[in-house]
């Protein structure tokens, strides 16, 4: 149930449970072509189309989909692939 924070300002491109695997999710698309993934939520608190600042909650913590215990799978992705959180974020 730990808040879960955008990385990054954005809009909510896509929300719901039915990706396989990845249990409630939420993905913010940000500017340059760059998406953020948020998985295995408890609880999303936004909806399709928010405007999200960063640093605001967008979810809980969970354990949903193929997750065994409670924790955050995130990904950044950028034109359609994925690429190392460390490349972008401070």
């Amino acid at each position: 149930g730990a808040p879960i924070r955008a990385a990054d300002s954005g809009v909510v491109a896509y929300i719901d449970s039915d990706m396989r695997g990845y249990g409630k999710i939420v993905i913010l698309k940000h500017a340059g072509e760059f998406f953020t993934v948020y998985a295995h939520n408890k609880e999303n608190l936004v909806k399709m189309d928010d405007i999200i600042e960063k640093g605001q909650l967008i979810a809980t913590v969970g354990a949903t989909g193929n997750a065994t215990t409670s924790h955050l799978h995130f990904e950044v992705r950028l034109n359609g692939g994925f690429i190392s959180p460390w490349y972008v974020l401070p």
